[in-house]
């Protein structure tokens, strides 16, 4: 339900990019790195958390190809 819910909220236009980064690092970053800690964190792991940050922040800057260049550049919401 926290998922869908937050996958809404970083989807939506009317917030400022700004905004979805002070929440990603406040509330995203600490829920999933909760009692860390205590973990012996292997390689896989760290590959999963990687993937993960770069699916938010890809959610939140909205990432576009320019089709002359085929360099990535920052989409406009």
């Amino acid at each position: 339900m926290l998922a869908i819910n937050l996958h809404n909220l970083l989807s939506w236009s009317l917030l400022f990019k700004d905004i979805k980064i002070k929440m990603y690092r406040t509330v995203i970053c600490p829920v999933v790195s909760y009692g860390c800690e205590a973990w012996s964190v292997t390689l896989s792991e760290v590959h999963r958390l990687r993937v993960f940050k770069n699916g938010v922040l890809r959610k939140i800057l909205v990432p576009k190809r320019d089709e002359v260049t085929g360099k990535w550049r920052r989409g406009t919401l």
